[in-house]
């Protein structure tokens, strides 16, 4: 044997395990009827059979149908509207009367004798049909882009929400198409997103499925069924008498009281009390679209967002226009004017109306909008983020209903109820949370969303961390203490990260009752969000 000079070796050997950093995702899923959409500046031909294959023209001599391409999904024979481009080089928008539809054969048979000037002129249709391929379907979205929405409006629920999703996450988002704005249809959602991993739901309606899409985030959040979710909703306002449990008809009745109403949405949303549902009020934005003079009518954003007409909304100018100029029936329209169906007259008038086919104008929407552009933050920002005070991207201008509307006082009665308050503190700035808190109010704990997704976040992460070891080995004290050096290691992480301020193991032991049981108790502190600063001037 070789001499060695005395001396000591050190030789290591591996007996604890790195714990598993990966961290989960909080993955928001947009709830929405799916459509394809198309508007007549889009290109999309008519056709003269079924099988789309030649362009059909317009025959003033003889009734002219003509074909959809509605992506082999069934037309929606409201959503129709049809332009036709005359001799003259400019577009014809043709009245409700001027042709029918047929939404089983998607054909649409145009009148004859609409005026010669438009004889073989092409024919320009918009219209909506189901989203053919993905209804009561599942599918992870990165980019728009990956599937074939058609138009992208704020009259297309899903893909505008998928959105405002996209645009505040960053990131993939999960989607879910119903085939129809039904309670039955979000039902069935939510059966089907219990095989999936999502975190933060926002469904595009205004029916009532409220109760449904709590009980779901409350039992998948259970520590049985590993799947930690909340739910962002935007209920459709219930408008109240002075005594704050009468109803009345809405914004307009002369019997509806601010403060009354305040109060009695506030007591609605605290008999919810739940820390992973949030009620996201008002329930009308106004979001700025370039869009087709026809889709600018009340009754047509009514399709959409049915309560419009009820609140007397209308699509807004953003910029002045004048119709017949310098002559007697001349009328001026400012910026801010609503496009009422006078307005709207004039705009299609196809003699002396809008030139173009398309107008900018502000839409109101249905705020649950909001409620995707939301759960995109979730996805978005880090899970200890607050949003309070935090802006919103995506499509929106204006709020309704909100501090337009509501002195100071009344939100606050309105946010003591456990409501989630968009806010804007001008016309020129961006809208934002006004607290980020669910509709459990009872503790600071409970109603702070980030508290929320800090503890779901870190939920998820020591979860995901020790179920590679469960069933691969036995119950051992070299195994206990692995499992302790395991979730140490996890909460330093969480730790440096900033997604905690500390986490402590306090017990690592088998269960004396279930042997093959191992319990285990760990001490979190989170982060608080600066909600409050108060100062006192001593002079």
């Amino acid at each position: 044997m070789a001499y060695v000079k005395p001396g000591v070796s050190v030789r290591q050997v591996q007996t604890t395990v790195s714990p598993n950093l990966t961290e989960p995702g909080l993955k928001a899923c947009i709830i929405g009827k799916g459509c394809y959409a198309v508007e007549p500046v889009d290109g999309i031909l008519v056709y003269s059979s079924a099988d789309l294959t030649t362009e059909k023209k317009y025959n003033n001599a003889a009734d002219t149908t003509v074909y959809l391409d509605t992506k082999h999904g069934v037309l929606d024979s409201e959503s129709v509207y049809v332009d036709i481009l005359s001799s003259a080089g400019s577009w014809y928008h043709l009245s409700a009367s001027d042709y029918s539809v047929d939404a089983i054969n998607a054909t649409i048979t145009i009148n004859s004798g609409i005026g010669t000037s438009l004889n073989n002129g092409v024919i320009a249709a918009g219209y909506q049909a189901t989203l053919s391929g993905l209804e009561n379907e599942y599918f992870d979205v990165e980019s728009l882009s990956e599937y074939d929405f058609g138009k992208i409006s704020s009259y297309n629920p899903l893909a505008f929400g998928l959105q405002q999703a996209i645009t505040n996450a960053g990131s993939i988002v999960g989607a879910y198409a119903v085939a129809a704005d039904t309670t039955g249809e979000h039902n069935t959602a939510l059966e089907a997103l219990e095989l999936q991993e999502v975190y933060a739901l926002a469904p595009m309606t205004h029916q009532n499925v409220h109760s449904a899409y709590a009980s779901h985030v409350t039992l998948q959040s259970a520590a049985d069924v590993k799947k930690e979710r909340i739910v962002f909703l935007n209920p459709k306002w219930d408008w109240f008498e002075s005594d704050g449990q009468t109803t009345t008809d809405g914004a307009l009745d002369v019997d509806t009281n601010k403060t009354g109403t305040a109060t009695g949405l506030a007591a609605r949303a605290f008999s919810v009390g739940n820390r992973r549902v949030f009620y996201v009020n008002p329930d009308t934005v106004y979001v700025e679209e370039t869009r087709p003079l026809y889709t600018t009518k009340q009754s047509f954003i009514k399709r959409t967002f049915s309560i419009v007409e009820s609140y007397g909304l209308y699509a807004k100018f953003i910029t002045p226009w004048t119709y017949k100029p310098g002559t007697v029936n001349e009328v001026k329209y400012r910026k801010g004017d609503n496009i009422t169906d006078a307005a709207w007259a004039h705009l299609m008038d196809n003699t002396y109306g809008y030139p173009e086919q398309t107008i900018t104008v502000l839409v109101p929407a249905p705020a649950y909008y909001l409620c995707a552009g939301l759960a995109g933050m979730v996805s978005g920002q880090e899970p200890q983020q607050g949003f309070t005070n935090l802006p919103v991207a995506g499509s929106f201008s204006q709020l309704k209903y909100s501090g337009d509307y509501l002195s100071e006082a009344q939100l606050n009665v309105l946010a003591g109820g456990g409501n989630w308050i968009m806010w804007q503190p001008n016309l020129a700035s961006s809208i934002v949370t006004r607290h980020q808190q669910s509709t459990d109010v009872s503790s600071v704990e409970k109603r702070e969303l980030s508290i929320t997704k800090s503890l779901d976040f870190a939920s998820k992460f020591i979860r995901d961390g020790v179920s590679p070891y469960i069933g691969r080995y036995n119950i051992t004290p070299t195994f206990l203490n692995m499992i302790r050096t395991i979730i140490t290691g996890q909460g330093t992480y969480l730790r440096r990260e900033g997604y905690i301020n500390d986490l402590k193991v306090d017990k690592v032991e088998q269960d004396t009752v279930s042997q093959d049981t191992i319990l285990v108790t760990l001490s979190i502190s989170v982060q608080y969000p600066v909600n409050y600063i108060k100062i006192t001037l001593q002079f």
